[in-house]
């Protein structure tokens, strides 16, 4: 599929099935450079891609098994985005900074098992990489401390690594986003007291290994959001966030989370809206000692509380999940505004549907399930 210049309008080639007489790389690449700006070849077999010096494609996507070799012959200083999927490569192409213009770097489904920030020093436009889906067990940092690269949003989800060591992210400055999702990632720290990045706003770890949460994030000063679902933190202490100022959203769902507490107080978290535990075993919820002056929505759906957790009182803006929570009757009379207006959510369901107990808040007939005394007695 090409792109033509040629036309004022942007139109576009497709063709299902080319047969040259030599891979469609190297020489013919720079012959077809010459009526295109974008090519994508699908179902790629030979083993070797080559971009000659000269060929001013600005965009190039392959897809093929059979690709386990991309040469960049002298300096391009046109293409701008390169895609590489599912390929055999098994390394980050040595040749990859000398395409000057490189914004963004795509490399899904490879052999790829080490990534060494040094193979990126040259490309001073790229803002986007991404390598996921691969084997890589292995990060290292730049050689040079004091090098920058422009990366802005780094992707490596899906890959084998399990432990991760901040330090090589410290030639990253720019960084806004990192994905390390569906790792099996057990640890994170830092081996060296270097200067985190500054501008980091989301961090990804849904999808691991970790039994808590990370003391390194506390340095990460710009985070506004973090995801730490579908790991495995039985008791989620929320100290290691005391110094966010603008930490605004944390999910911890499906980790079968049994407590929430903070072992530090005061714990101050000035900017935090959302925080969901959905999905967990949460028996125990405490946030005494815990400022959450901008908290809106706090989602505990699908725990074991038994009680309404107090903070719904403390904060008249907040919302708060319950749904599918064995709350007990007696602990509902005091939420009963809480529950009318709809802060406070619990299941609702008709007087001879509650399968345990059932709770009145109001003369319109509206019921929410809950456990009743005499049944409490007798489990």
């Amino acid at each position: 599929m090409a792109v033509l210049r040629s036309s004022s309008n942007a139109s576009t080639i497709e063709i299902n099935k080319l047969i040259l007489s030599s891979a469609p790389s190297g020489s013919v690449l720079l012959r077809l450079a010459q009526f295109a700006d974008s090519l994508y070849l699908l179902g790629y077999k030979d083993p070797v891609f080559q971009i000659l010096e000269g060929t001013d494609f600005l965009e190039i996507s392959i897809q093929g098994k059979g690709l386990r070799s991309f040469v960049v012959n002298g300096i391009n200083n046109w293409l701008t985005s390169l895609d590489l999927v599912e390929t055999s490569l098994d390394r980050i192409p040595t040749t990859i900074g000398n395409i000057r213009a490189l914004q963004a770097l795509s490399i899904y489904q490879s052999n790829v098992g080490r990534v060494n920030f040094d193979a990126f020093l040259n490309n001073r436009a790229l803002q986007y990489l991404y390598i996921d889906e691969g084997r890589i067990t292995e990060l290292s940092p730049t050689s040079g401390k004091d090098a920058i690269l422009p990366i802005a949003y780094l992707s490596l989800a899906g890959n084998r690594l399990v432990h991760v060591d901040m330090a090589v992210f410290r030639s990253l400055p720019n960084l806004v986003e990192i994905n390390l999702r569906e790792n099996p990632i057990q640890s994170i720290d830092s081996s060296s007291l270097v200067t985190l990045p500054a501008q980091l706003t989301r961090l990804l770890l849904h999808f691991n290994r970790l039994s808590s949460i990370p003391t390194q994030l506390g340095k990460l000063k710009s985070l506004w959001w973090i995801t730490l679902g579908n790991n495995s933190i039985k008791d989620v202490d929320l100290a290691p966030l005391a110094r966010l100022p603008m930490l605004n959203t944390i999910d911890i769902d499906n980790c079968n989370t049994e407590r929430v507490y903070s072992s530090v107080v005061p714990l101050v978290l000035p900017s935090l809206a959302s925080l969901a535990l959905f999905q967990n075993n949460v028996r125990r919820f405490n946030l005494t000692g815990c400022e959450l002056p901008s908290i809106k929505s706090i989602a505990l759906y699908s725990n074991q509380l038994r009680v309404v957790p107090g903070v719904i009182i403390r904060y008249p803006e907040l919302r708060m999940n319950l749904i599918d929570n064995p709350i007990q009757c007696d602990m509902l009379q005091a939420y009963k505004t809480a529950i009318a207006s709809g802060r406070l959510m619990l299941d609702r369901t008709a007087k001879d549907l509650c399968s345990a107990g059932n709770f009145i808040y109001n003369d319109q007939g509206n019921f929410v399930c809950c456990i009743a005394k005499e049944l409490q007695k007798q489990t």
